[in-house]
């Protein structure tokens, strides 16, 4: 999930369906917002400030295999958990990725702020994939959403 090079994409999406909603207005709020994240071809969740995942577009069902009814609702670290390779899997693993994600959440600063990392994960299909994941945070009041 790192990403290690200089490069970056940039993309910009504009729509018009409507008048001009004004100042002040969100320009992705409620349904355009989801339609976005529905749409696009990364990857994307969505977690509350306590690590429950609240969102995963069908893009993450696609690359993890894991579709979105059985992942609503579960804990970050626990599902990062779950796609790993099971050679990798050890209690002290999923420690480290609940620590590191609730030090995140709790600050609002990733451990690798704007760059991506990469992992293998194995989906239920058993095929091990490298992917490439960048962890943000989202400041709700004095807390932290995570994506």
């Amino acid at each position: 999930m790192y990403y290690t090079n200089d490069t970056a994409t940039i993309s910009t999406c504009a729509e018009n369906s409507g008048p001009d909603p004004g100042p002040g207005t969100p320009p992705l709020a409620g349904d355009k917002f989801s339609r976005l994240v529905a749409r696009s071809w990364d990857g994307i969740l969505l977690t509350t400030s306590s690590g429950t995942i609240v969102e995963w577009n069908p893009a993450m069902e696609q690359i993890t295999g894991i579709p979105r009814s059985e992942i609503l609702g579960k804990w970050l670290w626990d599902v990062h958990f779950q796609l790993l390779p099971e050679e990798k899997k050890t209690p002290e693993r999923l420690e480290r990725f609940k620590t590191l994600i609730l030090s995140s959440l709790a600050t609002g600063r990733p451990e690798e702020p704007g760059h991506n990392i990469e992992l293998e994960i194995q989906g239920p299909d058993r095929q091990v994939r490298v992917i490439e994941s960048c962890m943000f945070t989202i400041p709700e009041g004095n807390r932290f959403m995570g994506g």
